[in-house]
């Protein structure tokens, strides 16, 4: 098998997704061309988006190796939905998706999905998937944030067993890879959209010092925004993109 245990974590790190941890294996699953890793770790440093988050976090790491079939446009959206529906399993049934890689509640994030690429995207590569979710932190903790968040534990109300959130994880990460195996994320775009809390919303799209205001239309069979600009409907796609609700601070 082309991919090692360290490249797992190297592309962890790479792409930002800890900074100080300490991990347990928890689930190791072999499904056709995924190798399926699942850890789960105590008090965790998350890095996203230029945020420093102190918590306590399942973190998920999904190598995909793709061999010129299996389609990436779309991946991290197909991605969020099934961290999305575990989140529902567990009892947040409040949580939605924000585009790209966000899950909300009541405007709190409560996890992020992050991908990583390596290799030739036109034939085999791999892409390092990892998800972070904000499991047992609760508000008055001694950490400071600067952007609004919430935990299971506190959609809940009780603590929650990460051992068994992270195999959850894994059981409906199987489910949604496979589906965007079989028919990409055109297969999954109606469901996604369903889930989207900021449809119809007015937002402004930040792209370095660019700022593009618009209305949330949806997405496209690739995952790429759509947005009403002006009266003309738009697309935007790329790891770069920020998104906010107009007027947000």
């Amino acid at each position: 098998f082309p991919v090692t245990i360290a490249a797992i974590l190297l592309g962890v790190v790479v792409g930002g997704l800890l900074a100080d941890w300490s991990i347990e294996l928890s689930l190791l699953v072999l499904i056709g061309v995924y190798l399926l890793v699942c850890w789960e770790t105590p008090v965790t440093i998350l890095w996203v988006c230029g945020c420093v988050f102190v918590v306590v976090v399942v973190v998920v790491v999904v190598v995909v190796v793709v061999g010129g079939v299996f389609s990436l446009d779309g991946l991290s959206l197909s991605v969020g939905l099934a961290v999305l529906r575990c989140l529902r399993e567990q009892g947040v049934v409040e949580a939605g998706l924000k585009w790209p890689n966000d899950l909300l509640v009541a405007g709190g994030k409560i996890a992020g999905v992050l991908l990583e690429l390596s290799g030739d995207p036109a034939g085999e590569c791999q892409v390092v998937i990892g998800i972070g979710v904000n499991v047992n932190m609760l508000p008055g903790s001694r950490v400071v944030i600067d952007q609004p968040w919430t935990s299971l534990r506190e959609c809940v109300g009780h603590l929650v067993d990460r051992t068994a959130l992270t195999q959850a994880l894994g059981r409906w990460l199987q489910h949604y890879l496979s589906l965007h195996a079989q028919g990409g994320f055109a297969a999954l775009r109606e469901e996604w959209e369903a889930c989207h809390l900021w449809q119809g919303k007015e937002v402004s799209l930040l792209a370095g010092p660019l700022r593009i205001d618009g209305v949330v239309l949806g997405v496209d069979s690739l995952g790429a925004l759509r947005l009403d600009v002006a009266g003309q409907e738009r697309q935007f796609s790329g790891g770069e993109l920020s998104l906010r609700l107009r007027n947000d601070s």
